[in-house]
């Protein structure tokens, strides 16, 4: 066995509740912190020019364990 990085990705927005009146959409995805739990994740979605805090979702399994994470936009 050996460590694993940090790793994380998101799929593609989707539309999220009542997305047809308002344009909103949530970014989702999931974060791994290699030995050390995810406590944070930041979004950009504009190529890396700003940056947003996305919101883990429960439970937090363990320090080892994927985390979801949702961001709306």
């Amino acid at each position: 066995m050996q460590e694993m990085s940090v790793k994380s990705w998101t799929n593609a927005p989707t539309p999220a509740s009542g997305a047809l009146m308002t344009g909103l959409v949530l970014t989702q995805g999931i974060a791994f912190g290699g030995l050390n739990a995810v406590r944070r994740v930041e979004v950009s979605i504009d190529g890396g020019k700003s940056w947003r805090e996305a919101r883990l979702v429960e439970p937090d399994l363990c320090k080892c364990a994927w985390r979801q994470l949702v961001l709306p936009v």
